[in-house]
Protein backbone atom coordinates (compact mmCIF):
# COMPACT_ATOMS: atom_id res chain seq x y z
CA UNK A 1 0.00 0.00 0.00
CA UNK A 2 3.22 2.54 0.80
CA UNK A 3 4.17 1.69 -2.48
CA UNK A 4 1.33 2.43 -4.60
CA UNK A 5 0.63 5.55 -2.57
CA UNK A 6 4.11 7.16 -3.30
CA UNK A 7 3.66 6.22 -7.15
CA UNK A 8 0.67 8.07 -7.12
CA UNK A 9 2.00 11.13 -5.17
CA UNK A 10 2.94 12.73 -8.70
CA UNK A 11 -0.83 13.61 -9.51
CA UNK A 12 0.07 16.84 -7.54
CA UNK A 13 -1.71 18.68 -4.40
CA UNK A 14 -5.37 19.70 -4.27
CA UNK A 15 -6.43 21.58 -1.42
CA UNK A 16 -5.04 22.22 1.98
CA UNK A 17 -2.08 20.36 3.72
CA UNK A 18 -3.53 19.00 7.18
CA UNK A 19 -0.76 16.20 7.20
CA UNK A 20 1.80 18.02 9.16
CA UNK A 21 4.15 16.57 12.39
CA UNK A 22 2.20 19.15 14.64
CA UNK A 23 -1.67 17.59 13.46
CA UNK A 24 0.14 14.33 13.84
CA UNK A 25 1.12 14.97 17.44
CA UNK A 26 -2.29 15.85 18.36
CA UNK A 27 -3.18 11.89 17.81
CA UNK A 28 -3.65 10.38 21.01
CA UNK A 29 -3.50 6.76 20.78
CA UNK A 30 -7.02 5.17 22.86
CA UNK A 31 -8.07 8.28 23.03
CA UNK A 32 -8.80 10.13 19.52
CA UNK A 33 -12.01 9.46 17.90
CA UNK A 34 -13.03 8.64 13.85
CA UNK A 35 -14.72 12.36 14.15
CA UNK A 36 -11.90 13.91 15.86
CA UNK A 37 -9.54 12.00 13.27
CA UNK A 38 -11.81 13.75 10.03
CA UNK A 39 -11.42 17.13 11.81
CA UNK A 40 -7.97 16.95 12.13
CA UNK A 41 -7.01 15.68 8.27
CA UNK A 42 -10.31 15.26 6.50
CA UNK A 43 -11.14 12.20 4.24
CA UNK A 44 -8.65 9.57 3.48
CA UNK A 45 -7.27 8.80 -0.13
CA UNK A 46 -8.35 5.33 0.81
CA UNK A 47 -9.33 2.88 3.66
CA UNK A 48 -9.58 -0.99 4.36
CA UNK A 49 -11.69 -2.22 7.18
CA UNK A 50 -10.58 -5.98 9.09
CA UNK A 51 -13.21 -7.78 11.09
CA UNK A 52 -11.00 -9.14 14.11
CA UNK A 53 -12.25 -10.86 16.62
CA UNK A 54 -15.75 -9.04 16.38
CA UNK A 55 -13.98 -5.86 16.72
CA UNK A 56 -14.30 -3.41 13.78
CA UNK A 57 -10.78 -2.30 12.82
CA UNK A 58 -9.91 0.22 10.21
CA UNK A 59 -6.59 1.45 8.56
CA UNK A 60 -7.18 5.18 6.81
CA UNK A 61 -4.24 5.56 4.27
CA UNK A 62 -3.75 9.60 3.90
CA UNK A 63 -1.72 11.73 1.53
CA UNK A 64 -0.98 15.04 0.22
CA UNK A 65 1.93 16.47 -1.97
CA UNK A 66 3.66 19.68 -3.46
CA UNK A 67 5.35 19.15 -6.92
CA UNK A 68 7.25 20.72 -8.87
CA UNK A 69 8.48 19.98 -12.25
CA UNK A 70 10.63 21.86 -15.04
CA UNK A 71 9.93 19.54 -18.11
CA UNK A 72 10.60 15.84 -17.41
CA UNK A 73 12.04 16.90 -13.81
CA UNK A 74 10.24 16.87 -11.04
CA UNK A 75 10.79 18.04 -7.23
CA UNK A 76 8.47 16.30 -4.65
CA UNK A 77 7.67 17.08 -0.62
CA UNK A 78 5.31 13.80 0.16
CA UNK A 79 3.39 13.20 3.04
CA UNK A 80 1.87 10.25 4.41
CA UNK A 81 -0.09 9.11 7.01
CA UNK A 82 -1.61 5.53 7.75
CA UNK A 83 -3.98 5.22 10.78
CA UNK A 84 -4.88 2.42 12.44
CA UNK A 85 -8.29 2.51 14.63
CA UNK A 86 -10.63 -0.05 16.47
CA UNK A 87 -14.27 0.74 16.72
CA UNK A 88 -13.70 4.02 16.24
CA UNK A 89 -10.66 4.90 18.07
CA UNK A 90 -7.19 5.53 17.16
CA UNK A 91 -4.68 2.59 18.02
CA UNK A 92 -1.85 3.07 15.44
CA UNK A 93 -0.31 5.25 13.12
CA UNK A 94 2.66 5.83 10.52
CA UNK A 95 3.79 9.45 9.53
CA UNK A 96 6.08 9.73 6.78
CA UNK A 97 7.78 12.72 4.84
CA UNK A 98 10.54 14.33 3.45
CA UNK A 99 9.49 18.54 3.77
CA UNK A 100 10.88 20.68 6.07
CA UNK A 101 10.07 20.79 9.89
CA UNK A 102 7.89 18.17 9.00
CA UNK A 103 10.57 15.78 7.32
CA UNK A 104 10.34 12.72 9.47
CA UNK A 105 14.33 11.34 10.30
CA UNK A 106 16.34 9.72 13.04
CA UNK A 107 19.75 8.58 13.22
CA UNK A 108 20.02 4.61 12.47
CA UNK A 109 23.31 4.28 14.45
CA UNK A 110 21.69 5.28 17.20
CA UNK A 111 20.01 2.42 17.58
CA UNK A 112 22.90 0.14 17.73
CA UNK A 113 23.02 1.42 21.51
CA UNK A 114 19.18 -0.05 22.02
CA UNK A 115 19.55 -3.05 24.47
CA UNK A 116 16.97 -5.76 24.11
CA UNK A 117 15.33 -6.63 27.51
CA UNK A 118 17.19 -3.44 29.38
CA UNK A 119 16.33 -0.24 27.20
CA UNK A 120 12.59 1.29 28.09
CA UNK A 121 9.99 2.61 25.97
CA UNK A 122 10.89 6.50 27.24
CA UNK A 123 15.22 5.73 26.41
CA UNK A 124 14.41 4.63 23.18
CA UNK A 125 12.60 7.94 22.36
CA UNK A 126 15.35 9.96 24.18
CA UNK A 127 18.03 7.75 22.14
CA UNK A 128 16.24 8.06 18.69
CA UNK A 129 13.58 11.31 19.39
CA UNK A 130 10.17 11.60 19.24
CA UNK A 131 9.07 8.38 17.00
CA UNK A 132 7.02 8.65 13.87
CA UNK A 133 4.47 5.83 14.66
CA UNK A 134 3.00 3.02 17.03
CA UNK A 135 1.16 0.48 17.28
CA UNK A 136 -0.01 -2.17 19.50
CA UNK A 137 0.08 -6.27 18.94
CA UNK A 138 -1.90 -7.96 16.07
CA UNK A 139 -1.93 -4.03 14.22
CA UNK A 140 -2.96 -4.36 10.80
CA UNK A 141 -0.65 -1.39 9.72
CA UNK A 142 1.38 -2.36 6.23
CA UNK A 143 5.00 -1.59 7.61
CA UNK A 144 4.03 -3.98 10.86
CA UNK A 145 2.38 -6.49 8.76
CA UNK A 146 5.94 -7.19 7.07
CA UNK A 147 7.85 -8.07 10.07
CA UNK A 148 7.62 -11.28 11.94
CA UNK A 149 7.03 -10.19 15.76
CA UNK A 150 8.16 -11.42 18.67
CA UNK A 151 6.63 -13.82 20.88
CA UNK A 152 5.96 -11.87 23.53
CA UNK A 153 5.24 -8.66 22.05
CA UNK A 154 2.94 -5.69 23.38
CA UNK A 155 3.30 -2.34 21.37
CA UNK A 156 5.90 -1.34 18.87
CA UNK A 157 7.42 2.50 17.96
CA UNK A 158 8.81 3.62 15.07
CA UNK A 159 11.10 5.87 13.29
CA UNK A 160 11.16 6.86 9.45
CA UNK A 161 13.95 8.29 7.45
CA UNK A 162 12.04 10.17 4.21
CA UNK A 163 14.39 11.47 1.48
CA UNK A 164 14.07 14.28 -0.70
CA UNK A 165 12.42 13.16 -4.18
CA UNK A 166 13.68 14.18 -7.31
CA UNK A 167 14.48 13.32 -10.53
CA UNK A 168 13.47 12.34 -14.35
CA UNK A 169 9.82 11.41 -13.84
CA UNK A 170 9.79 7.70 -14.48
CA UNK A 171 13.26 7.26 -13.67
CA UNK A 172 12.99 9.07 -10.00
CA UNK A 173 13.53 6.48 -6.96
CA UNK A 174 13.81 7.15 -3.19
CA UNK A 175 14.18 4.51 -0.68
CA UNK A 176 11.88 5.22 2.89
CA UNK A 177 13.68 2.91 5.96
CA UNK A 178 11.72 2.29 8.83
CA UNK A 179 12.79 0.69 12.04
CA UNK A 180 10.95 -0.84 14.06
CA UNK A 181 11.07 -1.28 17.53
CA UNK A 182 8.80 -3.92 19.78
CA UNK A 183 8.24 -3.87 23.07
CA UNK A 184 6.69 -5.99 26.02
CA UNK A 185 4.09 -5.50 28.60
CA UNK A 186 6.66 -4.03 30.43
CA UNK A 187 8.35 -1.69 28.11
CA UNK A 188 10.98 -3.22 28.02
CA UNK A 189 12.67 -3.45 23.85
CA UNK A 190 12.73 -7.00 22.93
CA UNK A 191 13.87 -6.56 19.30
CA UNK A 192 13.97 -4.18 16.37
CA UNK A 193 13.85 -4.58 12.34
CA UNK A 194 14.98 -2.04 10.36
CA UNK A 195 12.53 -2.18 6.77
CA UNK A 196 14.17 -0.16 3.17
CA UNK A 197 11.55 0.14 0.71
CA UNK A 198 13.18 1.51 -2.68
CA UNK A 199 9.73 3.62 -4.08
CA UNK A 200 9.54 4.79 -8.18
CA UNK A 201 8.02 7.56 -9.38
Amino acid sequence: MLAAVLVSLLMGATGCNSLTIENVRKLQIDHTTDAEIKTLFGDPKTSETFDTDGAKVAVRYFQYQLATDVGPVAWLNYYILHIETKDGVAKGYLYVSDEGKNATVFDPSKADQIQYGVTTRQQAIDLLGPPAGMAFKASKLDAIKKIDPASNVASYLMWVNAPPASGIVGFLKVQISVLIVQLDANDKVISKTSITDEQGF
